[in-house]
């Protein structure tokens, strides 16, 4: 038996190895054609899948074009392709993380790869095909290339990073400071390597030798707020794990304080500390200032998990080096399996997967199904890229062009920007974020008719803003239509409104009506009038509270929307308007009420609602 054990020891690295990618590969298979991330993890897929077609994409500086070029091949396999990538560069990093850790004379490296494997953050960086995890496997490699001293090649490797990740320009610094302290001056001309190779590959598409400069896609204000300084430091859980963390904090302790690491000090202050550090502090400071379009994404961190694990690795040795002074050996083993399973259970525990980027693609899913049965070549203008990857569009086409919402000239009439007959995708939250064209301007455009509309299942907030997705169709005019529908529901709203009375009602839902609906009435879509006059008691002034209507039913789910009201000088006119599709609610129950969270007391009088369909 101890026999079986030895054995099983001596291969014991490649066994933990094999098990980290058995699981990565358990949950690829388990998410189905869901994708963890389905922005830019998407684009980064398209832009691989396409430039074997268009070449152009292998160089584009978003797209991070020594990504783009490596991970190509496995992008013409589908979008696992890329997750598939991804568990290659895990595995290639894990084997170099391994000699580094023989190079440091330090025993148990396999526990250095399950630090990285429980990382939450590069857990989830792995799984959604992004560039992050590339950046890693570049400075693994070039972090050994370093602590053997082969410093050309490791300086070569190194170079490619500028076309791999921004980051790179925080972390090559220090690289090239550690060959200034060894007096490797013969290395520091091979940092410009891939800085050359690319600009003399991009001359011909851009004409311009330092496209890599100018063509930077960053801006120097970002569009998706801000935060604290401290984001990413209070986010350790979900970034290094509890663990992890307490471990880092210890390595840190004992780089300053133990002899043990006197031999590589300097090289694991310059090349692994200090720029995992400077990368926490500068995107730290970029999502406190609001710079670069940094959006205070956690994955950016993935960047330099590799950097983080190593000092929370050494953490781990020189605990266990002090105990093994004191207990006996078998308490040891017990140990090291418990804070094994801590490191790796914790992070999959802490592992944040946004469950509402999961529902927003079923509704998209459904968006581009409705999409693909209008026919082929149709036009549309949209901007979320989990909706051209499920309609099969080929986004860099003129056709399929996905940023064209952007640059319309006109957003307050979007119709202005484009041809009749063609379509347009309003999402709840890449619209009206990136796009900066709000649901409203869309309903109130005279040129735009709804022709289909789609809801999650529950609701769901983006930005603060309920969730849906509306597909317009640019018209010469709306045309109003009269049906049994419309007329059968302003019977049965007016019915309802000659005996609704309101007088200091102070309940936190106060339902106004509610209509059973029961016939099919596809292909129109429904506008909702509804005014009233409200007050409130003197005391009350400025408060706020919402107007809600919903669809209700089992086969579609719940839709939600709703709009604010903010009541002043105790009351006045209310005048809000609702739109739909109509086809999304058969046997469904319609109900509009006012969510009074306060409970103010309120009056209403002189209410009036209305149905018109176009």
């Amino acid at each position: 038996m101890r026999g079986i054990f030895y054995r099983l020891y001596k291969y014991l690295n490649s066994i933990i190895i094999f098990f980290c990618t058995a699981i990565f590969f358990y949950f690829l298979i388990d998410f189905g054609e869901k994708v963890l991330d389905p922005g830019d993890g998407i684009l980064h897929y398209q832009m691989a899948k396409y430039s074997w077609t268009m070449p152009r994409l292998f160089l584009n500086h978003w797209g991070k074009p020594l990504f783009t070029f490596l991970s190509s091949p496995f992008a013409q396999l589908g979008f696992k392709g890329m997750v598939v990538f991804n568990i290659f560069l895990f595995v290639v990093s894990s084997i170099f993380l391994l000699r580094i850790t023989t190079l440091l004379k330090i025993k148990k490296g396999w526990m250095l790869i399950l630090i990285c494997f429980g990382a939450p953050i590069f857990f989830w960086s792995v799984l959604s095909g992004m560039t992050e995890i590339l950046m890693c496997t570049i400075l693994v490699l070039s972090l050994y290339c370093y602590l053997k001293e082969n410093f050309i090649l490791g300086t070569l490797i190194l170079s490619f990073s500028l076309l791999a990740r921004p980051e790179s320009n925080i972390v090559i610094p220090f690289f090239m400071l550690y060959l200034l302290y060894k007096k490797q001056f013969i290395a520091l001309p091979f940092i410009l390597s891939g800085f050359i190779i690319f600009s003399f590959a991009g001359y011909f598409y851009y004409d311009n030798f330092f496209w890599i400069i100018t063509e930077r896609p960053y801006f120097s204000k970002g569009t998706y707020g801000t935060g604290s300084f401290f984001h990413f430091i209070l986010g350790y859980k979900q970034i290094l794990g509890l663990v992890a963390t307490f471990l880092f904090v210890l390595g840190m302790i004992s780089l300053f304080i133990k002899k043990q690491y006197e031999e590589k000090k300097v090289a694991l202050f310059l090349l692994v500390l200090f720029p995992a550090i400077s990368v926490l502090l500068v995107h730290s400071f970029l999502w406190w200032t609001s710079l670069y379009t940094s959006a205070g994404y956690f994955r950016v961190l993935s960047t330099v998990i590799p950097l983080f694990a190593l000092i929370s690795f050494l953490g781990l040795n020189t605990m266990f080096t002090w105990l093994e002074k004191r207990i006996n050996k078998t308490y040891i083993n017990i140990l090291t399996l418990i804070i094994s399973a801590l490191i790796v259970f914790g992070g999959l525990f802490n592992l944040q997967i946004d469950n509402r980027l999961m529902i927003e693609q079923d509704v998209l899913i459904k968006a581009a199904n409705w999409y693909k049965s209008q026919g082929e070549n149709k036009k549309i203008y949209y901007l979320p890229p989990s909706f051209s990857y499920q309609a099969r569009i080929n986004p860099f086409t003129e056709e399929g062009t996905r940023d064209n919402m952007k640059y319309f000239g006109d957003k307050d009439k979007p119709s202005r920007n484009m041809k009749e007959g063609e379509l347009l995708l309003w999402d709840g939250q890449y619209s009206r974020v990136e796009g900066q064209i709000s649901l409203e301007d869309c309903l109130k455009d005279d040129n735009l008719l709804c022709v289909s509309s789609f809801y999650p299942k529950e609701n769901i907030t983006f930005y603060g803003h309920p969730y849906s997705v509306r597909i317009f169709k640019k018209v010469n005019k709306k045309v109003e239509v009269k049906n049994s529908f419309v007329n059968e529901f302003n019977k049965s709203i007016k019915s309802v409104l000659k005996t609704l009375r309101v007088e200091n009602n102070s309940d936190e839902f106060l339902g106004l009506f509610h209509v059973d609906n029961k016939t099919s009435h596809r292909g129109v879509v429904l506008q909702y009038d509804f005014s009233c006059k409200i007050r409130l008691p003197a005391e009350y002034e400025n408060k706020k509270l919402k107007l809600v209507y919903t669809w209700e039913t089992l086969g579609e789910g719940v839709f939600y929307d709703s709009k604010n009201v903010e009541i002043k000088d105790g009351g006045g006119l209310l005048d809000f308007q609702f739109i739909s599709n109509s086809s999304c609610f058969q046997n469904a129950e319609f109900r509009v009420y006012f969510w009074n969270i306060n409970k103010y007391p309120i009056s209403l009088s002189d209410i009036e609602f209305s149905v018109k369909a176009f």
